[in-house]
């Protein structure tokens, strides 16, 4: 198997099962940011990085952590979000960054537009039907989670350590 099929597969595992707790309960559970975590453990010896390289990702973690903590004690994103995307970080390098981020504003701008017009506009009957209660009965929640997958899915071909596992 090549490391950026098992990159594909444990990154994408992750943000599937996140967009979807997050989907049907508003919730990221810590195991998938740890998951996130140790798979990028696992990766990143196979890649062909140095030191510095594997520093530059711990400074995107650790910074990130630091930013969305700060973001959920202002109760702008839940802690669940703010986990995932600094379990994400730990995956980018400094402009991979800047471009997780990019697509995480986007995404996230058109999941809250497509959620808030359905809420408004699905029937009532449809509305309160299981998840989807769930998911439309709060006005003031988006499962953001979805909107990090998203981003980290479409952002991942771009990430130093992806373009690095398809060199090697």
């Amino acid at each position: 198997m090549s490391m950026t099929i098992l990159i594909l597969a444990l990154f994408g595992a992750a943000m599937l099962m996140a967009a979807y707790k997050d989907l049907t309960s508003y919730t990221i559970p810590n195991w998938i940011s740890l998951y996130l975590i140790g798979a990028f453990c696992v990766v990143v010896p196979f890649v062909g990085y140095g030191w510095t390289d594997i520093g530059w990702h711990l400074i995107c973690g650790f910074g990130s952590l630091i930013v969305m903590m700060g973001m959920f004690a202002m109760r702008w994103l839940g802690g669940g979000d703010a986990k995932l995307f600094a379990a994400t970080a730990l995956w980018c390098q400094p402009a991979d960054l800047l471009v997780y981020g990019v697509n995480v504003a986007i995404w996230g701008g058109l999941l809250t537009l497509l959620i808030v017009f359905t809420r408004h506009s699905l029937p009532q009957r449809v509305r309160t039907t299981g998840w989807v209660h769930r998911l439309l009965r709060d006005e003031k929640k988006i499962p953001y989670g979805i909107a990090l997958a998203v981003a980290g899915m479409s952002a991942l071909p771009n990430f130093m350590i992806f373009q690095a596992a398809a060199l090697g």
